[in-house]
């Protein structure tokens, strides 16, 4: 093990903690360019880190506890980090997207805010946001259950206080504890199945629960993958536990932004193709239970077409984002199911997208929050014409949409190509899934259309017309957004491909 890998998997978590610590006790003024600079320089170690061992991959055991070795009386790796294809395709999302809404809401979170007029005072704001991006930069590098259960909490408390941030916004302090108890009552459901896992297996390995299967305890293996899907669901706000997502949208942009397209609500897709992953296919003795993978397939299914069947009746942009949002995250959970009832490329497809549709959700976030800023208002009813006032946010927009919809050449096609292509190699139940994938895509694309017609072109509404001129640095996150919307097949493909099924991989 290099000096440079241990540096590497410190740094990400380290400075973003010292820039917390550091943005929150300097003086007002330099708060801005603390934040900045802290998020820059993790997205630059993320980027090197993955360019240099996304592919071939890195390691740092840590070890475990001494106490746990004597009750077990065997060692008990608890803890380490561990950098793969999977691992590199979500510290992606994490770090540049983070570093698009750092820039973004040093602008966007102040005074001359139309919608939320808010103290220029950014230290809390940028304190909890760069522990977030620490915390989901050990998430995903975490090479056991146990350590990624630990940062996964920090990460429900980072997103307790920013969708909280406005407090005295209606309705912002309810959003925040609907999201803290939803998401906390599904990580006890996560940490029962650790435990329990630790206790029968006398390990806390992403595989672990294909022990249980290969030795002959499938039902056990089957109960605690329920309860780990809860903890997944719940994170990332699938049916049953989805109704907190829409309802945090009375965070601000930036806030929104980062939760749906880099941060939380992308952990509990990732800890379920990781534990697939770790697993592999499931088949006699191997895998995941039968039954399990069935029910996170259904539920999958299930989430799409009641995240989409609201699309219809909402009037305010947001909330019609954050169900897209969930619609989008199903995909991966589609993925991962279909990956462990034998398709790789579904898994890879699934991976892929929680870039993809991170880079084209965030830009859609943050284009909507573009015009709560300078019109006052994200209700669909009450703008349009806005290409004509705000045409950086319009086309971001356009460009989001098109990339969470599937439109070639942006990022969301190949993620949806390689995803669907993987259902249909599975032939019989796949094909079906396959066909329902590519008729949300459709009415999806329909959807987004009308409502881009509806409020960026006409005639400009009352709101718009009065509507404050956009800001660089909003401008700039959004045209960074719009970059890697393209770029993302570039380095995303070769991880995806690079992602394969069954321990060690």
């Amino acid at each position: 093990m290099s000096d440079a890998v241990v540096w590497g998997f410190l740094l990400l978590v380290l400075v973003p903690l010292a820039g917390a610590l550091l943005v929150r006790a300097a003086p007002r003024r330099a708060a801005d360019t603390i934040a900045i600079a802290t998020a820059l320089v993790v997205a630059v170690v993320a980027v090197w880190m993955v360019a240099a061992y996304g592919i071939r991959g890195a390691s740092l055991p840590l070890g475990g506890l001494a106490v746990v070795d004597r009750v077990l009386a065997h060692p008990v790796a608890l803890f380490g980090f561990r950098l793969d294809a999977l691992a590199s395709l979500v510290l992606l999302a994490n770090a540049l997207i983070g570093v698009a809404c750092v820039i973004y809401a040093s602008a966007y979170v102040g005074p001359k805010n139309r919608e939320i007029p808010a103290s220029d005072d950014r230290r809390s704001f940028y304190f909890w946001l760069l522990l977030f991006v620490g915390a989901m930069s050990g998430l995903v590098t975490s090479a056991t259950l146990l350590q990624l259960f630990l940062f996964w909490e920090i990460t429900t408390l980072c997103s307790w206080a920013l969708i909280g941030y406005y407090q005295e916004e209606h309705g912002a302090l309810a959003a925040a504890y609907k999201a803290f108890l939803m998401t906390g009552g599904g990580s006890l459901a996560l940490l029962a199945s650790v435990i329990i896992l630790l206790a029968v297996t006398g390990s806390v390995d992403f595989g672990a629960l294909a022990q249980l299967s290969a030795g002959g305890r499938a039902g056990l293996a089957t109960v605690l993958c329920v309860l780990l899907f809860v903890g997944a669901w719940a994170k990332s706000g699938q049916v049953p536990f989805h109704t907190w997502l829409p309802d945090a949208m009375v965070a601000p942009s930036p806030v929104s932004a980062y939760l749906h397209a880099a941060s939380m609500v992308n952990a509990g897709a990732y800890l379920l193709l990781r534990v697939v992953t770790a697993s592999g296919a499931t088949g006699p003795g191997t895998g995941l239970p039968s039954g399990a993978v069935t029910l996170a397939l259904v539920m999958g299914v299930l989430t799409l077409v009641v995240a989409v069947a609201q699309f219809s009746y909402q009037t305010d942009l947001k909330r019609l984002l954050a169900l897209s949002t969930i619609a989008g995250l199903s995909y991966v959970f589609i993925g991962a199911a279909l990956g462990a009832a034998g398709s790789p490329l579904a898994a890879q497809g699934g991976a892929l997208h929680i870039l993809a549709h991170g880079a084209g959700k965030g830009l859609l976030f943050l284009a909507a929050g573009t015009l709560s800023y300078a019109c006052g208002t994200r209700r669909i009813a009450d703008l349009s014409g806005v290409l004509r006032r705000q045409p950086v946010a319009a086309v971001g927009f356009l460009v989001g949409a098109l990339t969470v919809t599937g439109v070639p050449p942006f990022a969301g096609f190949w993620s949806k190509f390689t995803l669907i292509s993987g259902a249909v190699q599975l032939g019989g139940t796949g094909v079906l899934v396959a066909v329902v994938l590519l008729l949300e895509s459709v009415f999806a694309f329909a959807w987004f259309l009308w409502v881009g017609h509806r409020v960026f072109l006409g005639t400009p509404s009352p709101a718009v017309e009065a509507s404050s001129p956009p800001s660089r640095a909003m401008d700039l996150a959004l045209i960074l957004l719009m970059v890697l919307c393209l770029a993302v097949p570039l380095a995303g493909l070769p991880l995806a491909s690079a992602i394969g099924l069954g321990p060690g991989r």
